[in-house]
């Protein structure tokens, strides 16, 4: 957040003085007018109490989340009413599964990519975003077909596999924060071919594969 101080002329043709507050994570400029009949330290205070007030908006906790386009384009919402677009990655043309963490402070979807060899564009990664600004990436070499928040919101668990025939799945749950695998749980690929059955998924596990089943 940027702070500055700047004269800006009224309808009227008088300069009336202004700070200005930028938000980098919005880009949204914030306008506080400083009367000339106000003491410098009344004025400092204000101007403190409105550069806090905006740093607790810049972090509010997001409140909802809405596919629009048929999910070519994802809506961010947070408790204080601000909207705007998530951000895409350079080849995404979608989203998909669009959760908020509990508490709000993490919002996270699929992320939606052309494939080569399919007419649908698949999943290939998943995008955790934060109450900061800040974008957490968790990719692999398969695509991922379900998710979840684990452990409070602090950790996501997901399921990777490939798309068609028999594959392996590979269920990780990872912190958010920096990526530190937590758990790890394969299901082998004999259960995809019906030479064995589906063993019992940990516990953290199961919303995820929920998800992928579109329970």
């Amino acid at each position: 957040m940027s702070l500055i101080a700047e004269e800006r002329v009224s309808t009227t043709g008088t300069a009336s003085p202004e700070w200005r507050l930028t938000l980098p994570s919005s880009g949204h400029a914030y306008g506080i007018p400083l009367k000339s009949n106000v003491r410098p330290q009344m004025r400092s205070l204000a101007v403190l109490a409105a550069f806090i007030s905006l740093s607790a908006n810049a972090q509010s906790p997001f409140a909802s989340l809405a596919l629009i386009e048929g999910g070519a384009k994802l809506e961010i919402r947070d408790r204080s009413g601000s909207t705007w677009p998530a951000p895409k990655q350079d080849d995404q043309v979608g989203f998909h599964s669009p959760k908020i963490s509990p508490g709000g402070q993490y919002a996270g979807w699929l992320a939606l990519s052309p494939n080569c060899c399919t007419s649908y564009p698949i999943p290939l990664a998943l995008i955790v975003l934060n109450s900061q600004g800040q974008l957490h990436e968790f990719k692999g070499q398969q695509a991922t077909f379900g998710w979840c928040f684990e452990r409070g919101g602090t950790a996501v668990a997901y399921k990777r596999a490939l798309l068609h025939g028999a594959t392996p799945e590979l269920f990780e749950l990872r912190r958010v924060r920096d990526g530190a695998l937590l758990r790890t749980f394969k299901v082998p690929i004999e259960v995809s071919t019906g030479e064995a059955s589906m063993p019992k998924l940990p516990k953290w596990a199961s919303c995820a594969a929920k998800d992928a089943a579109g329970v």
